[in-house]
Order: structure tokens, then C-alpha cells, then sequence
């Protein structure tokens, strides 16, 4: 591959540069009859022989060592600077001649742990809308600390506490609810057996009362009542019918009746 990238007279093109890992490069731009390949540095070394926008030579960056931050990331050589304790943030980076000048956070912000950024993150706001409550406020090195509210349960945990929870479901008419809904997981709801029942607030179903013929079923299916005079009731119906003009009521004893 050659190429000139200029009006010349050269009596042959000039060699395309090849991009050689082992000087820590890589091609960005390929070569082309009018220009030259661009390289770059490989991740984890910085450039010591810039050409035209691009590199000709590269060395790996040296590792800071635990308790330092790298103060310029980057594509050229960086410097290893003194972290900053939790609670603080770089007011000034290091220098040749000078330690990292930090600052404490202030307001409603934090860093909870040794670092190198220039500024504290912000709290965490417990949202009750999102069925957040606050469990532990924000200081200068922690964040605030979110549970849920009654009735919720988290669905996005963080460092021991909640980020976003839902409310409990309520079980539905003809449902109980098998487990009740905790902090960190839903209501589990399941359907009532036939001849039982439940409003959705039960923990288990309950089952149909059974009335005798002149009796409804009263009060939720749990109790009998006789019907009135005049009326009836084959002992399943929830209230007692009146009888039709023209018709009245013969008793067969205590467990059954016609109508005439």
C-alpha cells in the first residue's frame, strides 16, 4: 500500500504507515492513494509521538497506586494524584509541586467512598409517589436510605434499600389471599373452591351457609333467616320472594312448602 497526499514530484508514492500493536497503536482511518493511515493508541497506553492528528508511538500508562486516581485520562500521559476521603470531592487537582486540595459536600450531596471526582453526587429523594419513605437521611458520606410504604413492595433494590416499589394487589370477590403482600413481595391471590366463598379481604374462603326451605341466606352467605309471611324461599336464595296474586303458601312441615 502507498500513497501521496500532496502535488509532487516523487518518482514513486510514499509506504502507508502500518499501525503496529507493539508500539501500542491502532488504525482509525485506513490508508488511502491520497492519504496516509491514521492510528491511535491502544486502551491503557497514551501517545509519545503525535503525527497529524494522529500517533506514531505509544507507551502503556504506568498504574496508580491504591489510594491515587488518574488526574487526566486520556490519550496522553497522565499523572497520578492522592484520592480525596469520603465526604469530599477535587477541589484543585495534584500537581508537580502540590498535594489535591478537596472540599467537603455540601447541600444535599455525598461521596461515600475515597475518589477523584470534582463533585459530590446527589441524595436520593424517597418519592411517595413511587411508595418510597425515608428509612436513613443523607449525610456527607452515604446516601439516603428508601423503604416502602405501607401497602407496597419494592421492586428495584439498592444498597439495602429501595429505588422504586408497586402497590400490594388486592385479591378480588371469589378470591383469598394465600400470602400477604410484604415489603419485598406482592399479595399472592387464589380462587375459592366451589361452595365457598370470600370478599378478597379473607385469608381463606368460607363456606356457603346451607338454609332449610323457608329460610334465605343472610349477612355473606353465613347465616339463615327465615322469610316472612307471605313470602318464600327454597333455602338457596339470598332474600325471600313474595308470592304471585292468586297464590299462597302451604307448609309440608318444617322442610319444604307449595305453592297454590
Amino acid at each position: 500500500m502507498t500513497f501521496t497526499d500532496e502535488p509532487n514530484g516523487l518518482t514513486k508514492c510514499k509506504p502507508c504507515t502500518v499501525c503496529d500493536q507493539g508500539l501500542g497503536l491502532k488504525t482509525v482511518r485506513a490508508c488511502t492513494h491520497y492519504s496516509d493511515t491514521v492510528c491511535g493508541v491502544l486502551e491503557g497506553h497514551y501517545c509519545i509521538n503525535p503525527y497529524k492528528g494522529g500517533c506514531r508511538a505509544a507507551n502503556k500508562h504506568t498504574a496508580c497506586r491504591p489510594g491515587q486516581f488518574i488526574k487526566q485520562p486520556g490519550l496522553y500521559e497522565f499523572e497520578c494524584c492522592p484520592m480525596c476521603p469520603s465526604g469530599h470531592h477535587v477541589q484543585k487537582h495534584c500537581s508537580r509541586n502540590a498535594n489535591t486540595t478537596c472540599a467537603p459536600c455540601t447541600g444535599l450531596t455525598f461521596n461515600d467512598e475515597p475518589n477523584g471526582l470534582s463533585h459530590c453526587k446527589l441524595c436520593a429523594v424517597c418519592d411517595q409517589g413511587l411508595g418510597l419513605k425515608t428509612v436513613r437521611a443523607c449525610t456527607l458520606t452515604s446516601d439516603t436510605v428508601c423503604g416502602v410504604l405501607e401497602g407496597h413492595y419494592c421492586i428495584s433494590t439498592y444498597k439495602g434499600g429501595c429505588r422504586t416499589a408497586h402497590k400490594h394487589t388486592a385479591c378480588e370477590p371469589g378470591q383469598f389471599i394465600k400470602q400477604p403482600g410484604t415489603a419485598s413481595a406482592n399479595t399472592a391471590c387464589e380462587d375459592c373452591q366451589e361452595n365457598s366463598y370470600s370478599n378478597g379481604s379473607f385469608t381463606s374462603c368460607m363456606p356457603h351457609a346451607t338454609c332449610r326451605p323457608g329460610q334465605f341466606i343472610h349477612w355473606m352467605d353465613t347465616e339463615c333467616e327465615d322469610c316472612q309471611e307471605n313470602t318464600y324461599s327454597n333455602g338457596s336464595f339470598t332474600s325471600c320472594m313474595p308470592c304471585k296474586p292468586g297464590q299462597f303458601i302451604h307448609w309440608m312441615g318444617r322442610t319444604g312448602f307449595v305453592l297454590f
